[in-house]
């Protein structure tokens, strides 16, 4: 399916998260839509899914001038969209999930189970189609979002930021492949590359141009930023003051269990925390973070304040239905008072308007955190950390975001170094961890199974250890 958008104008407020963007996906092939966090890529296919509905512009599939006005109306016409965070119902089993929505009173399970079974062989996937949606890691969730779409029949496939290691990707060239439209989101340049038959880059809410295989990198660079930081480093040297230590943890408590955990955090180091999604890296920022107790073992904590940045932004991260006002205001209420106990108005803009202009957040005090992209949702997450925090725990911190947020996200990190904090960082992302950590432990099946420092052991030693190889 042939699908075109026509001088898309979006806007929130007074932002313009769309300004007259014109676009055009052709079928059989992978098209990268690449821009840095809050150039509006997201916000685009949105309006194609029928998740926004634009203040102008025109969208055609097959020449033909349609009206999109939900995502009913977007996948009756045959457009999926699979987006950056899952929004599924944990509780139910993944045949289950596969009929929400739909009209009609009879459901033939066998008939389910084979759908699920054909879309694990062609893409490659690994869903269990009686196992439940919370029993999935962030991966197969992802897995099941699409084989939603593809089951619905789907032409047109929309993937927001699909994560490294989801097995999203590998399907990608497949589903070109059998003549459907396929839309890439990313901020990722090598990934794109890689994927996409075109791509087209946006800045700032208006298109900057489509190129065409074979594709320049330094070209693309300069399509997408106006401007690069310089790289963060890493801490010199951490100090001797002890902040958590734990000896011989196991517990059983969360999900994936712990076992033998040893593991201390001293102040002004980063410990980068690294290994194959599902291996407990979550579950150790929870124990570190107090959310979970040790089964047996022992947890000493000296750490004044310990403050944990989840990976789900939407949630978890920030309230639903707060604005970057009320969020700054309950994370900082000292600041944001009359001096006594009452909330100051004057007090809560003051306080929101420095932060914004600290972190670069692009949004207005009044704008809802579920309206800011991916990256400035993270700032705002960042911006909410208490100042006095001196452990800080950051789940995938960098996850989907863009080379300029992700490196002023790493010079904040070492920012709260500088000042003696100690900081546990996981990630995805081996490089970063590698560039940035004074030190990597590495999980698997809920271990810690090896430690590497960069610089005096290779990168090669913790791949190994991370696959489990010798």
């Amino acid at each position: 399916m042939r699908v075109e958008m026509l001088t898309i104008t979006k806007r929130f407020g007074d932002l313009y998260a769309n300004n007259d963007v014109s676009a055009t996906f052709e079928p059989g092939q992978v098209h990268g839509l690449l821009g840095e966090n809050g150039a509006g890529k997201s916000t685009l296919m949105k309006v194609l899914a029928g998740w926004y509905i634009p203040e102008a512009g025109a969208v055609r599939l097959d020449a033909r001038d349609v009206v999109i006005r939900s995502p009913q109306d977007a996948l009756a016409l045959g457009i999926g969209y699979v987006p950056q965070d899952p929004q599924d119902f944990p509780d139910l089993t993944i045949i289950e999930h596969l009929v929400v929505g739909r009209s009609g009173w009879r459901v033939d399970r066998v008939d389910l189970v084979r759908r699920v079974e054909q879309v694990n062989q062609s893409l490659g996937f690994d869903l269990p189609p009686l196992g439940r949606v919370k029993e999935l890691t962030v991966g197969q969730r992802l897995q099941l979002a699409m084989a939603q779409v593809v089951i619905q029949g789907a032409k047109v496939i929309i993937l927001d930021e699909p994560p490294m290691g989801s097995g999203l990707r590998d399907s990608l060239k497949q589903l070109a492949g059998e003549g459907k439209t396929v839309v890439f989101i990313t901020h990722n340049i090598a990934d794109a590359l890689e994927q996409c038959d075109q791509i087209t880059v946006l800045r700032r809410g208006r298109r900057i141009g489509t190129v065409a295989r074979p594709i320049v990198q330094a070209d693309l660079m300069r399509m997408m930023f106006e401007e690069q930081l310089p790289p963060a480093g890493r801490p010199q040297q951490a100090s001797e003051r002890e902040l958590i230590r734990l000896a011989s943890v196991d517990c059983r408590t969360i999900d994936p269990p712990l076992a033998g955990i040893n593991l201390a955090v001293r102040g002004g180091e980063v410990v980068g925390l690294a290994g194959i999604e599902g291996s407990g890296q979550a579950s150790l920022l929870s124990l570190l973070a107090g959310r979970a107790k040790p089964t047996t073992g022992a947890r000493a904590c000296q750490a004044k304040r310990v403050h944990l940045v989840p990976a789900g932004r939407l949630g978890e991260g920030l309230v639903d239905g707060f604005t970057a006002e009320e969020m700054l205001s309950l994370a900082h209420p000292g600041a944001a008072t009359d001096g006594g106990w009452r909330l100051s108005p004057q007090a809560m803009r003051t306080l929101t308007e420095k932060s914004i202009a600290q972190f670069h957040i692009k949004g207005q005090p009044a704008s809802q955190g579920r309206s800011l992209s991916g990256g400035n949702q993270q700032r705002l997450m960042l911006a909410a950390t208490p100042h006095d925090t001196d452990l800080l725990l950051l789940d995938n911190p960098t996850r989907g975001l863009d080379v300029p947020t992700a490196g002023f996200i790493w010079s904040w990190i070492l920012d709260q170094c500088q000042r003696g904090a100690g900081v546990v960082v996981a990630s995805n992302e081996l490089e970063e961890l590698w560039e940035h950590a004074n030190r990597i432990v590495v999980m698997a099946r809920g271990r810690l199974v090896g430690e590497v420092v960069p610089g005096v052991d290779s990168i090669d030693t913790l791949k190994q250890l991370m696959v489990g190889a010798t």
